[in-house]
């Protein structure tokens, strides 16, 4: 009777152990899986700003800026950025969808063109150097239950820099996210810079609409 009594103890205690601790594992599991979708995340974005870049020094001047000074959610520049991160978007609804060419549209993009943003502070062609300089600014959506939420909550509008977190998505994007509940989503404010030579003068080459009106049989 004393060996039995002993075992129901432990079996209590065990039970106890594991009511206490298992939260906090599964807590810190979804922390881990978070954290490391942001990584990738920055990875992309670093990737962004260089398909941003690349397609300036390809483009006429008009086609990504207004007297030098970029467009924030428009243009070449800004496109290219999403097309890259379309895939990262993972918001429902929206009504502008990535599509891809044969294939068709990207599933959670529609908001990818409010989620992308080119940094016009930060954006800018060199003149002593000839190069471009390119700043994305990517929301990225934390959509791990529990761990997204608890990392916005305690962290946002607090950090700086590439990792400045934002807390709720986002205060400034348009009203038109509300009845999604988009605005309920934390997310990370991701911030990436990319300077690549400019080996010609892209004032010489014609605009898109340009090209797109006259055709490549004409412009060759």
């Amino acid at each position: 009777m004393k060996t039995a009594t002993l075992w129901q103890d432990d079996q209590g205690t065990a039970l106890m152990e594991f009511v206490l601790v298992m939260p906090i594992l599964v807590f810190m599991i979804f922390c881990i899986a978070q954290l490391a979708l942001v990584c990738m995340a920055k990875q992309l974005t670093h990737y962004a700003a260089y398909s941003a870049a690349r397609a300036v020094i390809v483009y006429h001047p008009d086609d990504f800026s207004d007297n030098g000074v970029f467009y924030s959610d428009k243009g070449v520049a800004h496109q290219a950025a999403c097309t890259v991160l379309a895939w990262l978007g993972q918001l429902p609804g929206g009504p502008d969808k990535m599509q891809i060419p044969d294939w068709g549209e990207i599933p959670g993009s529609g908001y990818i063109r409010e989620q992308v943003a080119i940094d016009p502070a930060n954006s800018v062609i060199l003149t002593d150097v000839p190069a471009v300089k390119v700043t994305v600014k990517f929301r990225y959506p934390l959509l791990i239950p529990f761990a997204g939420n608890i990392i916005g909550y305690f962290h946002g509008g607090k950090a700086e820099g590439n990792w400045d977190v934002v807390g709720l998505l986002p205060k400034d994007m348009p009203e038109k996210l509300a009845p999604n509940k988009v605005a309920d989503t934390p997310c990370f404010m991701l911030t990436e810079t990319c300077i690549l030579p400019m080996p010609w003068d892209n004032n010489m080459f014609p605009r898109a609409e340009t090209t797109a009106a006259l055709g490549t049989e004409e412009i060759q």
